[in-house]
This record gives structure tokens, sequence and C-alpha cells, in this order.
């Protein structure tokens, strides 16, 4: 990922339909980094999912459910982490939430 991905658009900024569509495109490179079991959104999931949002701000999941299920499943992360839902297609989801800036503290 190019480094204008960190905080593209800002923290707290709206997205647009064509922020979406850019996004939409750069997540077509990413592999899924959180898979989605029998078992659903879980605690365990949740944090998994957060720190990868944390850490890449793109992240795509991929399901064993089916594609209606697998919508309510990410209707329900976008929920709970804050990110936003970019779509899906068949199986795999994409998500994006802004990188947090670094402080003058971290390395």
């Amino acid at each position: 990922m190019t480094e204008d991905t960190l905080n593209f658009p800002p923290p707290g900024a709206a997205l647009t339909g064509h922020d979406k569509h850019v996004l939409r495109g750069r997540a077509q490179t990413v592999k899924p980094s959180v898979t989605l079991g029998k078992d659903g959104v879980t605690e365990t999931l949740l944090k998994e999912f957060d720190r990868a949002l944390t850490l890449n701000g793109l992240v795509k999941i991929r399901s064993s459910e089916s594609r209606d299920a697998l919508k309510a499943q990410c209707r329900d992360l976008a929920e709970k982490t804050g990110a936003e839902f970019l779509g899906t297609l068949g199986r795999t989801a994409a998500f994006y939430r802004a990188k947090p800036a670094k402080s003058e503290f971290d390395e």
C-alpha cells in the first residue's frame, strides 16, 4: 500500500462516493486478512478486525457464510468498529477506517 493510503481521506471526514470508488479499487490488491467463520461476529474476531484496521486502514474479510449473511455481518462489524463498509464481491468484503495519526512520541 502506498503512503497516501495512510490517512485517505482525513480521519473523521465522511467518505464520498468517489472516495469509496477509489478505496474499492485499492482493495482489489489487498488479500483478506480476517476470516469470518460459522460462529459469525465474535469478540475475538472483533479484536482481530480492529487490530487489522488500526494497522492497515483498508481491510478485506472472507466469509464461509452466504452472501446475505455476509452483508448482515458486515453491517454489524462496521457498526461495532466505526469502519466504513465499502462493499462485497462474492464472499469477500472490504472495509476502511482512517489510521490514527502518529503522535510525536510514536517511533
